[in-house]
C-alpha cells in the first residue's frame, strides 16, 4: 500500500473512531480541498525566468512533487494581494522557492513563489502545458482553488508596501524594463515587500 494511502486509511481509522460523519471521512480521500479559497486572476505573457531558476532543482522537485514539470510556468496577476503560509509550502532551493499545491479546473498544479514575489503574483507548475491544457491566453481569466488554511495575514506595512509599489501598476511586474530598473530592485530590497 503506497504511504498517502496508507496515511489517508490510518486517518479514516482514527476518524470513524471518533464518530465523524461519512462525509468527513470521504473528504479525506477528496484530492480538491472542501474549505477552498479560490484566486482569481488573469493570465499574462511572462519574461521567460521562471523554468531557468528552477531547472537546477529539478530532480529535487520531482522528488517532492512526485511529478516530472513541464518547463515553463503559467503566469498569473492575481485580482487582489494574497500572501501564502510559508510553513505550508514545499521549500525548495536553500530556502529561497516555494510551491503549495493547488488545483485549477480539476487539474493539480503547484503555486510557484519566490523570496519577494509580490503579493499580487503567482506562477503555476504542472507536468502539462497549461495553456494548452485549459485553452488560456494573455488576457484569460483563471480560477485557482487553494485550501484556505494555506492563506497568510498581509501586514499593514506589508499592504502599504505593496500599494506603494504596485498600486495601479499591477500588471508591469512582468515588464522586462520596469522590473530590472536598478531603483526598483533596491526600493525592494530594503521595503522587504512580497512573499516571505
Amino acid at each position: 500500500m503506497g504511504k498517502d494511502v496508507e496515511e489517508k486509511h490510518q486517518a479514516t481509522v482514527i476518524a470513524a473512531e471518533k464518530g465523524s460523519s461519512v462525509p468527513e471521512m470521504m473528504a479525506l480521500y477528496d484530492p480538491i480541498p472542501r474549505k477552498a479559497a479560490l484566486l482569481t486572476g488573469t493570465v499574462s505573457s511572462g519574461r521567460g525566468k521562471a523554468f531557468h531558476h528552477v531547472k537546477h532543482s529539478l530532480a529535487e522537485l520531482e522528488a517532492l512533487t512526485g511529478v516530472v514539470l513541464f518547463p515553463g510556468s503559467l503566469n498569473v496577476v492575481l485580482d487582489r494581494e494574497v500572501k501564502l503560509k510559508a510553513c505550508n509550502a514545499i521549500i525548495f532551493d536553500n530556502g529561497r522557492r516555494y510551491l503549495w499545491e493547488a488545483y485549477v479546473e480539476g487539474i493539480r498544479i503547484w503555486i510557484y513563489r519566490w523570496k519577494g514575489t509580490p503579493f499580487h503574483i503567482v506562477e503555476l507548475f504542472s507536468d502539462k502545458k497549461l495553456r494548452d491544457a485549459l485553452g488560456m491566453m494573455n488576457g484569460s481569466s483563471i480560477s485557482i482553488q487553494v485550501n484556505e488554511a494555506m492563506i497568510d495575514h498581509i501586514s499593514m506595512k506589508g499592504k502599504f508596501v505593496s500599494f506603494l509599489l504596485w498600486g495601479g501598476r499591477r500588471r508591469l511586474f512582468y515588464n522586462v524594463t520596469y522590473t530590472d530598473s536598478k531603483l526598483l530592485k533596491s526600493m525592494r530590497l530594503r521595503l522587504s515587500d512580497g512573499q516571505r
